[in-house]
This record gives C-alpha cells, sequence and structure tokens, in this order.
C-alpha cells in the first residue's frame, strides 16, 4: 500500500514537471522583446532574468529539453510497469490503455500548456522563470554539499553558497 502512493506521487511529480516545462518551453518563444525592454525599464526584475534568456537561450532550452525528456521518461516507464502489472495476461486491452494513456499525457501535459503559456505569457512565464531560476542555483549546491559529504572534492563555491542561502 505504502509503494502505491509513493508510484502515484512520483507520477504526478513527474506531469506537474512535464507540464511546467512544456509552458516554459512554448512561453519563451513567444515572448516579445520589445515589451521584455518596456518592463527592464520600468524596472521589473523578471524582465531582466527573462531578457537575460532571450538573449543567451541555449542553456536555458538545454535544461527544459532533458528536464522534460527525463519527466517523460519517468512517466512513461512508471506506466507501462502498472499496466503490465494489471494487464499483463491482456495484450489488447493493455494497448488500448495505453494508445489512451498517450493520447491523454500528450493534450493535457504538452499541448495545453504550450497554448496556454504561449497565449498569456506575463504571469505563468514570469512566474516560472523565477521558480527556474532558483531550482537551477539551488541542486548544484545540493549536490555540492552532498558530494563533499562524501568524501570528494566539492564543486565551485557559487554552487555551494546558493544552497547555503536556501538553507539546505
Amino acid at each position: 500500500m505504502e509503494q502505491g502512493w509513493l508510484l502515484a506521487s512520483v507520477i504526478v511529480f513527474s506531469l506537474a514537471l512535464s507540464f511546467l516545462l512544456s509552458g516554459m518551453e512554448a512561453g519563451v518563444f513567444a515572448l516579445s522583446r520589445l515589451r521584455i525592454r518596456q518592463f527592464m525599464r520600468a524596472g521589473k526584475p523578471r524582465a531582466k532574468v527573462l531578457h537575460g534568456y532571450l538573449e543567451e537561450p541555449e542553456d536555458f532550452l538545454w535544461t527544459i529539453l532533458v528536464g522534460n525528456t527525463l519527466s517523460n521518461f519517468v512517466v512513461f516507464g512508471l506506466l507501462v510497469l502498472v499496466l503490465h502489472v494489471r494487464l499483463g495476461q491482456r495484450p489488447v486491452l493493455f494497448l488500448a490503455a495505453f494508445l489512451a494513456s498517450v493520447f491523454l499525457f500528450y493534450t493535457t501535459c504538452d499541448l495545453l500548456p504550450k497554448t496556454g503559456f504561449a497565449w498569456r505569457w506575463r504571469g505563468r512565464s514570469a512566474f516560472c522563470t523565477r521558480f527556474w531560476r532558483r531550482w537551477c542555483r539551488c541542486w548544484p549546491g545540493c549536490l555540492a554539499s552532498w558530494r563533499a559529504g562524501r568524501g570528494r572534492r566539492p564543486l565551485p563555491d557559487r554552487c555551494s553558497a546558493t544552497a547555503t542561502s536556501f538553507g539546505w
């Protein structure tokens, strides 16, 4: 029973991450550079961050691509595992359930966020950019502290300092 909740929570977290990353991917391309510059002149700090991502989008887009691929892999790997356990003896039903799940996943975790984030970028993309910026700065620090605790050489100081600034 306990493993069922763990499995469900991993799937829900991976679905939410896929939703967020798919939306951010479309939201970045829907941004108006002129509007971002106007917000920068108005003194909005989020606009400065978004402008930095637009000027050098390669790392940002690679992070989105890798994160989305990994979360989708986790979702479908666990989906096949669950379907195999429940419907392994009935291959036609297994295939039907898998195809229905793929369709639902595509519409809710890929198509819906891409259209939603592209329609209204200001609220969603600005929030997600702030969240993503903190996440990308935190996890290297956590990795560094984990590696340092295991007797290995830690990562650069900026990663460790970021982790301690967030209380990790």
